[in-house]
């Protein structure tokens, strides 16, 4: 596992042990197993991994055979008929954390189109209810969720850095 792996392997367990909604451990040996998977597809669809993998808490709670009464499935809960992928193959978590992070670049770089700039809160509301997602007052609570909690994974990722870290920049008192 490389080290920003091993980072937000870490921020998430620090932060479901704390004030963060709670994993238990099996699903932290999940986070842990994958982390390094979250990272290597939020750098290729130029997304956030405490945003992916806030997401996949949403969605899944990091359940990899998990399908939705819509018919969405693993963990990133991308729905087949919208995806190259069977159910069968989003079942594997690396298709499905990778499938679910080009689906949410997919939806940034439609706020793009319509609005001229990125806007992650949208796209994450339509990631969650496709194009009805700007009128959509529980797909705009869901994006509200998810970056909150993105934003406590990210905060905590900081702080256990700075544990180990506590002489860089910004670490200190």
């Amino acid at each position: 596992m490389n080290l920003t792996a091993l980072l937000l392997c870490a921020a998430i367990s620090s932060a479901s042990a704390n004030e963060a909604p709670s994993l238990s451990q099996d699903r932290l040996d999940v986070v842990c197993k994958y982390a390094s998977v979250v990272i290597e597809a939020s750098k290729e669809h130029n997304i956030s991994p405490y945003t992916l993998a806030a997401l996949i808490f949403y969605e899944s709670s990091w359940y990899t055979k998990v399908k939705s009464h819509a018919g969405a499935c693993g963990l990133t809960q991308v729905i087949p008929k919208y995806s190259k992928y069977s159910c069968k193959q989003l079942f594997v978590p690396q298709v499905s954390i990778k499938e679910g992070a080009a689906k949410l670049r997919g939806w940034i770089d439609f706020t793009v189109r319509k609005h001229k700039y990125e806007d992650e809160a949208k796209a994450l509301a339509c990631y969650n209810a496709g194009y009805v997602c700007l009128d959509n007052s529980r797909a705009r609570q869901y994006s509200r969720k998810v970056s909150e909690l993105a934003d406590v994974y990210e905060m905590y990722a900081f702080y256990v850095w700075c544990q180990e870290n506590p002489d860089e920049e910004g670490c200190g008192c």
